[in-house]
């Protein structure tokens, strides 16, 4: 089981001629907007799914984007030490604990769940909002 989606556009000439034709600012802006939109339901399903007892770790689950060296990624991810109130000094890490299970405790996966489970919804919504924002482009 994957724990990440990869979306590269190769082998579609027609959505790469498209592509090529935008600037690259306007490619990075379509691209990021695209997959923050679409990993939404993902953070949404998370949030869902993750067992609650002060609700913090549910609070804190957020989605984020960058994009470096032309690669433009998208993820969702658990607050800081920090943010859930975990001493610095403290040996683990809760949401990891939740997440994966220990020797002794059975993994409850709230983010991979909700990963495998909104997949197919993201790369479609993704891949929408991709070619809209291509079409959008190509009219200006």
């Amino acid at each position: 089981m994957s724990d990440y989606i990869d979306i590269t556009f190769l082998g579609d000439a027609e959505l790469q001629r498209k592509l090529k034709r935008i600037a690259f600012q306007a490619q990075r802006k379509i691209v990021r907007a695209a997959l923050r939109k679409s990993m939404k339901q993902v953070k949404d399903r998370a949030q869902a799914l993750v067992p609650v007892d002060s609700g913090l770790l549910r609070n804190s689950i957020h989605q984020k984007s960058r994009t470096k060296r032309g690669i433009s990624r998208a993820f969702v991810a658990t607050g800081t030490r920090e943010q859930l109130g975990i001493p610095s000094d403290a040996k683990g890490y809760y949401p990891a604990v939740i997440e994966y299970g220990t020797r002794t405790r059975a993994p409850k996966s709230y983010l991979r769940r909700a990963l495998q489970e909104k997949k197919s919804a993201v790369l479609s919504k993704a891949a929408s909002d991709i070619g809209a924002g291509i079409e959008r482009e190509g009219r200006k």
